[in-house]
This record gives structure tokens, sequence and C-alpha cells, in this order.
């Protein structure tokens, strides 16, 4: 009965497709916010500070255990490879290390013991650790604050020695001097002679950790792979090609792997962030695309059901204008409701997000301005387009049609 002859559109009818079209826009609005805060926080997240510098660096990683049988080959082997690459002109500085920081993947971590320190109950006394051989700090450039770098002397049957980060000396040793104190990790006690500056070893959002170096040449050996970092003098590309025919020269096993620059390595760090961000950015976009749709055809289908309405009242008088804004003016406060409903969803959906660092936001002002301008822009958009139909009506054709 709503839709007889003499009238113009039911009124239900009216309310769902208004419901709908409303729903679309908050929904594109909660998922353009979700993409601006992403976006952004991608942006922030390349800048951040990883605490050592990754220019002129080169990396590889050699799988050790597949053509060296004994630990004491493998130990052997990583000694020649690094003393060859750093005769290589155009080399800075050559070191070794069981684990490569920002790589892609999960480090390892161990039960540790402090002198001095008292646990709290039920506290977890696992840290993070890897082997690093002399060196390894001046060529990832990694400041030491306190103490010496490993020596070559720290072999086999030499007292034990680490080097411990700045989180590590806060947290285990506050107020008492870090260099001379031991700690018991990997089956043995072990003494304190530096501390470095905190890096970012797994991602460029992870919050300080404590972190225990040991002196490679005292404990690797049982490794499956080691990575060897170089640092060159000049553009790391003009070395690679020597880098990895000096690696041949030692062992011909090592053509599988070649020394790429250290930058391109660790860009999966932010893999897991870049991925996020893009689908999130396709989602924001189909979001928005189907906003448009639905509203550019819920109000043409709104003008070409009150055609006779329109017709009549331009007969009556009403200017073009009149008419326009009328339609325009609905396809508008669909928009408004509907960014306000999805802003609405956004905040607290962001409400209960946690910012992975505090370099980062889970709630950016400027993610929420841009998504209410674009929508507020495709709404102006889709209202143009049956507002301007709504004033071409032909009130002759109308009345004839009634």
């Amino acid at each position: 009965r709503e839709s007889s002859r003499g009238s113009t559109s039911g009124a239900g009818a009216r309310r769902t497709r208004w419901t709908l079209c409303a729903a679309e826009v908050s929904l594109a609005m909660a998922a353009l916010v979700a993409t601006g805060v992403l976006v952004r926080n991608f942006d922030r997240a390349r800048s951040l500070d990883p605490g050592l510098d990754a220019r002129r660096v080169a990396c590889a990683k050699y799988y050790v255990e597949t053509f060296c049988r004994t630990r004491d080959e493998r130990r052997q082997f990583s000694i020649r490879l690094a003393d060859r690459l750093r005769a290589t002109p155009g080399v800075a500085a050559v070191s070794y290390s069981n684990f490569i920081p920002l790589e892609f993947g999960e480090g390892s971590a161990g039960p540790i013991e402090v002198e001095g320190y008292a646990p709290a109950p039920g506290e977890d006394m696992r840290v993070a650790n890897s082997g690093v051989s002399p060196g390894y700090f001046d060529t990832l450039g990694i400041p030491l604050l306190e103490g010496r770098d490993f020596r070559d002397q720290d072999e086999p049957g030499t007292a034990r020695v680490v080097i411990v980060n700045q989180t590590f000396a806060r947290r285990y040793l506050a107020g008492r001097p870090a260099v001379g104190h031991r700690i018991h990790s990997g089956g043995a006690w072990s003494t304190i002679v530096g501390v470095s500056r905190d890096i970012k070893t797994r991602r460029l959002t992870e919050p300080p950790a404590p972190y225990v170096y040991s002196a490679a040449r005292q404990t690797s050996g049982g490794e499956f792979w080691m990575a060897f970092f170089v640092r060159s003098t000049g553009p790391v590309s003009g070395v690679l090609a020597s880098l990895d025919r000096e690696a041949a020269a030692v062992h011909p096993a090592t053509r599988g792997s070649a020394f790429v620059a250290y930058q391109d390595w660790i860009g999966a760090a932010l893999y897991p962030q870049r991925v996020a961000a893009t689908l999130v950015a396709v989602v924001g976009a189909s979001a928005v695309l189907l906003a448009a749709l639905g509203m550019y055809s819920v109000l043409a289908f709104a003008v070409t059901q009150r055609t006779n309405e329109f017709g009549i009242r331009i007969a009556l008088g009403a200017l073009p204008w009149h008419v326009f804004s009328e339609v325009a003016r609905q396809g508008l406060g669909l928009t408004v409701v509907g960014l306000v409903a999805g802003g609405l969803i956004a905040a607290a959906a962001l409400r209960f997000a946690s910012s992975p660092a505090p370099e980062l936001s889970a709630a950016d002002p400027a993610a929420f301005a841009g998504a209410v301008v674009l929508l507020c822009a495709v709404g102006l958009l889709a209202s143009y387009l049956p507002a301007r139909r709504a004033t071409k009506v032909d009130p002759v054709e109308a009345l004839r049609q009634e």
C-alpha cells in the first residue's frame, strides 16, 4: 500500500535504504581510520632508531654445519674467513655472530643467574643472548658504554667473559658497577667486561629488553649457521663481489650464499607492519568504493521514485536549486550520520589497541581528520549526480505520467 499509485515511495523501504547506506559509510569510516593509523605508524616505524648503523654493512649467512664436521672445524672456518675478509681492499671491519639483529624470526634465550640478584617469585630469568666475535660492536656501529670489547685472546680455556646491554645493567645491577660482575649462563660463570647500548634485536617496535653477548671464540662451534658482517669504507655494493670470492677461496661450499647489503637483509623486520598496512588499505579502499556506490544508488533510486513529486514542485514554482539542495541534503545527512557512527566505532576499537612502541600511536587525530575529509568528498560526489538529475525533471512529463 505504501508503494501504490499516488505515493512517491514507501516510508519503510526508505528507512531501510537510508540505514544500510549510513552503515556502509560508518564501516568505511572505521576502515579508513584503521588504514591511516597503520600506514602512518608504518612510516614512523621505518624511521625508528635501531641502535645500530646498518649503512655500508654487508651480511652473509653460511650453514657451517653442512660442510664442517666438528666444532673445532666450524670455529676455525669462522676465524679464517674473518681474517681473509678483513684483508680485502675496501673493508673497514669484520665480525661474525650466530644471530642477525632485526632478521625476520626469533632469537635464542636461556636462563641466567646474576650474582647478588635475588629474583622475585615466579620471575622469568630467561634472557636473549648470542655469541659475537671481536669487532662486532664496531662493525655494526653499536657503542660500548662501559668496559671493553671481546679480544682474540678470549678463547676456549680462558676465563669466560660476556658483554651485557644497558637494560640488563639497569634491571639486574641497579646502583652497582656492571664491569667485573659475574653471571651464570650457558652452564658456566662469566665475568661482565663491557656494557653496550641497547639495540632492536627482533623488531623495530620492540621495547628495550636485557641482552647478553658471549665471546664467540669461547662458545662457538655448535651452531648450525654463522653470519658474517663486513663494514666497507665506501658504498657496500662495491665490495660484494670481492667478499664472495674471498669466501669461496676459504671453502667452496660458501658459493651458495652471497653477501648482500645489510639494510636490504633487515627489511623483513617491517614485513608484518607492511602486510597489515597493505591489507587494511585494500579493505579501506573497498569500503569507500562500496559506500560511494551505495549512496549514489540509494539517492538515484530515491530521485526516480520521487520524479512525480519533483515535477509537481517545479510546476508549482519551486526553483531547481531547491530541489537540488533537498536531494544533496539527504546525501550529506547520510554521510554525517555514517561519519559519527564510524568515528565512534573506530575510537572504541583504538581505545583497546595498545601501541607497539612509545614512538607510535594507536590513536592518530590526523587519521580521523583524513577519513572525514575523504568521506565528505565522496558523499558530495555521490550526492551531486542524483541531485543534478532531480533538477532536470520535466513537470509536463511528470504530470502526464500521473
